[in-house]
């Protein structure tokens, strides 16, 4: 048989197998292989809980310092097509996050004037109703999910559903910033898997 994965199987993904079956049978050839296959996805599932998010998680990232201008972080979400942004310190270490919902909350407080006044206002560093100041650090949200690199992916999916989030930030040593994982990187797995 071929060799689809570099785990072992175990007794449980065998007697997942047979479970799912779920019938006695004189074992031939056939059933013997389609008890394998069985086995193996069961097998994928289960070490599907044990894979570090450091090795589907996003490593290239771009971030922002809390002191540069709302004008620099919209042009990077703009020009990089991405919608978050982490924001370190000297050292890399999360301070916070800034991403497009940011702006749109702003926006969304400005009810007399248009959406384009509004956020111009806000790019310039021009005081609008809701909002005073024109550094990341004035619009970023400090409480930022995390997860470290070495946490099961299985840990990140629940944070990201349970705070209903598209993405969460991967730390490593002393709260530095090492990557992103998104819903994108997660589907990546999946498919990943399917294929094989």
């Amino acid at each position: 048989m071929e060799n689809e994965t570099s785990y072992p199987l175990s007794e449980e993904d065998f007697r997942a197998a047979l479970q799912e079956m779920s019938t006695y049978m004189d074992i031939t050839e056939e059933d013997l292989y389609k008890i394998y296959k069985i086995a193996l996805k069961h097998n994928k599932l289960r070490m599907a809980r044990s894979i570090p998010v450091e090795s589907v998680m996003t490593k290239e990232i771009y971030s922002i310092t809390p002191d540069a201008t709302l004008n620099d972080a919209a042009k990077i979400l703009s020009e990089k097509h991405i919608s978050a942004l982490p924001v370190i310190d000297n050292n890399s270490k999360l301070v916070g996050l800034i991403s497009d919902g940011d702006f749109l909350i702003v926006l969304q407080d400005e009810h007399e004037q248009s959406i384009w006044e509004t956020l111009g206002k806000l790019i310039k560093g021009e005081k609008t109703k809701s909002h005073d100041g024109n550094k990341v650090s004035d619009l970023m949200t400090k409480e930022v999910i995390t997860v470290h690199k070495e946490d099961d992916v299985h840990i990140a999916v629940d944070l990201m559903i349970k705070h209903k989030i598209k993405r969460v930030i991967v730390v490593g040593d002393e709260n530095k910033v090492v990557g992103l994982l998104s819903r994108a990187d997660i589907i990546q797995l999946f498919l990943k898997d399917v294929k094989e």
